[in-house]
C-alpha cells in the first residue's frame, strides 16, 4: 500500500515541489515522464470521459485561484470562494501527450482520480488473497 501512495506522490501530488505534476505545473511541459505519471494523468482522463467532465483535471487554475494552493490540512478554514476570480476550465483537448512529453497550459489536477486509483490498485493486488476495502481519504474500493 505504502509503494502505490509514494508512486503517487512522486508522480502527481501538486504540494510536492519536486513531483512530476508540479514541474508540469511551472513550465507548461514534462520532458521525460515516468510511467507512473502517465498511469495517473491517463486515469485522470478516463474518469473525466466517464464522468462527462464532471470530474476534470484541468481545473487546477481555478482552484488556485480560490485559495486552494497548499495542502488541504494547512488550509484551516482559509478556502473562500470568491466568484471573480473564478477560471474556465481548459478541458482534456488542452492535454497533449507524445510519448513521454506531456504538456498542459493549464496545468493539472488529477488528486481526485489518483486517489481513486491508488484505492483500486491496492484493492485488486489484495484481492487474490482474500476480501478487502480500502479507504484513501474518502476514496473507496471493495
Amino acid at each position: 500500500m505504502w509503494s502505490w501512495i509514494r508512486r503517487a506522490d512522486s508522480a502527481v501530488n501538486r504540494f510536492l515541489p519536486s513531483s512530476e505534476i508540479s514541474l508540469l505545473n511551472a513550465t507548461g511541459h514534462l520532458e521525460d515522464a515516468s510511467d507512473d505519471f502517465l498511469e495517473f494523468v491517463g486515469a485522470a482522463r478516463d474518469v473525466a470521459t466517464l464522468t462527462n467532465g464532471l470530474c476534470d483535471p484541468t481545473v487546477l487554475r481555478a482552484l488556485e485561484a480560490w485559495g486552494y494552493d497548499r495542502d488541504f490540512d494547512e488550509l484551516s478554514g482559509e478556502l473562500e470562494l470568491i466568484e471573480s476570480a473564478s477560471q474556465p476550465s481548459c478541458g482534456l483537448d488542452s492535454i497533449t501527450i507524445d510519448g513521454r512529453h506531456v504538456a498542459s497550459p493549464c496545468g493539472l489536477d488529477v488528486g481526485a482520480s489518483a486517489k481513486a486509483h491508488v484505492a483500486d490498485a491496492i484493492a485488486d493486488a489484495i484481492e487474490p488473497h482474500c476480501g478487502v476495502l480500502v479507504e484513501l481519504g474518502g476514496d473507496v474500493a471493495v
